[in-house]
């Protein structure tokens, strides 16, 4: 649909037609209104600037992070979906934590992924994929029709800055991406690979929020549906359309870069994130756990569980003996380029 109308089009046509099955008469503005002023804009003033902005901006090639952290390229758009629910406490808990430090939930959400993804690829900036509405004013915000606009988001983070701190810089790099928002995603690709190379790309990760509601007295029932596709490896999609005092996510992911048990286990440790975050003010970067506790338990004892049965009457060396007749070619040693072999260690 992303063609012809945005989810905010799909809201106001729902709305309009329960207003019209329960008899209300529908007025609209005309979506002619956007267009018009939409194609004067690249012979704008506006358009030379924001073209100077994203110009500057992208001078320096962005690190690319992806949740995807195999070196083949697995380009496929077939997609499944996971869809979690967080409960009214932790989204209660969210929303007070955005109301005090006077961000938007998108802000938090975005928050969380960043920093897990920047701590797994070692990074120190990223680019988000993220949407903008692109809707000025309250005649647009009534029009049906394709407003939204794609806008690719860079964010550096400080190691040693608290969490909260690093919400404040998206927050403000949000409210700078919204003044060059209208400028058209494939200008922003066409200044990156003109600086960088035709190889060069931005982003695999969206974080989207969607709070428009649909008026609905009750009488009728709406379902989102997915249809199966997406085109980066991994896009969240926090819905709060719903009303009912839980966030409900939806995980889009290519399914030759995930299976559905990897992004559950993505979507724990941002959980994991998002509470240390929401107890902790002042929590740094850094020390945030990126794996859960049951995680932690695992690679700290499970995997380096060294119990194991030996012979008691013998030495170490005859032990060694035994292993390097049962495995003369194995490799005993590894140093540097240099490896040895336990037949080969033995007659030394």
């Amino acid at each position: 649909h992303h063609y012809v109308a945005d989810s905010w089009t799909i809201s106001n046509l729902l709305s309009q037609l329960f207003a019209h099955l329960d008899g209300t008469e529908i007025t609209a503005p005309s979506y002619l209104d956007f267009v018009k002023s939409d194609s004067e804009y690249p012979e704008s003033k506006k358009y030379q600037k924001d073209k100077e902005y994203w110009s500057a901006k992208y001078q320096d090639k962005p690190t690319y992070v992806s949740l995807y952290l195999s070196d083949t390229d697995q380009h496929d758009i077939r997609a499944g979906r996971n869809t979690y629910s967080l409960n009214p406490n932790d989204t209660l808990a969210i929303k007070d934590y955005c109301e005090k430090h006077e961000i938007s939930p998108a802000v938090f959400f975005e928050a969380i992924v960043s920093l897990y993804a920047m701590r797994i690829n070692n990074a120190e900036d990223i680019t988000l994929c993220t949407i903008s509405a692109n809707r000025n004013g309250t005649r647009e915000k009534n029009t049906v029709g394709m407003f939204n606009t794609i806008v690719p988001m860079t964010v550096k983070c400080d190691w040693h800055e608290s969490f909260s701190e690093f919400c404040s810089v998206i927050a403000e790099e949000h409210y700078s991406l919204l003044r060059h928002s209208k400028y058209p995603l494939s200008d922003i690709l066409d200044i990156v690979k003109n600086n960088h190379g035709n190889d060069a790309q931005l982003y695999d990760i969206m974080v989207s929020c969607q709070a428009d509601s649909i008026e609905n007295n009750g009488n009728h029932k709406v379902v989102w549906t997915f249809n199966g596709y997406c085109e980066l490896g991994f896009m969240m999609n926090i819905d709060d359309r719903t009303g009912s005092g839980e966030y409900h996510i939806n995980v889009d992911y290519q399914l030759k870069k995930f299976a559905k048990d990897d992004v559950d286990k993505i979507w724990a440790r941002l959980v994991n994130i998002a509470r240390q975050a929401l107890s902790d003010d002042d929590i740094l970067f850094k020390d945030v756990e990126i794996v859960t506790a049951t995680e932690k338990n695992t690679i700290l004892y499970e995997y380096n569980q060294a119990d194991i049965d030996y012979p008691k009457d013998i030495c170490v060396h005859q032990i060694f003996e035994k292993q390097a007749e049962k495995f003369p070619e194995s490799i005993a040693v590894v140093c540097g380029d240099e490896k040895i072999t336990y037949k080969a260690l033995n007659t030394r």
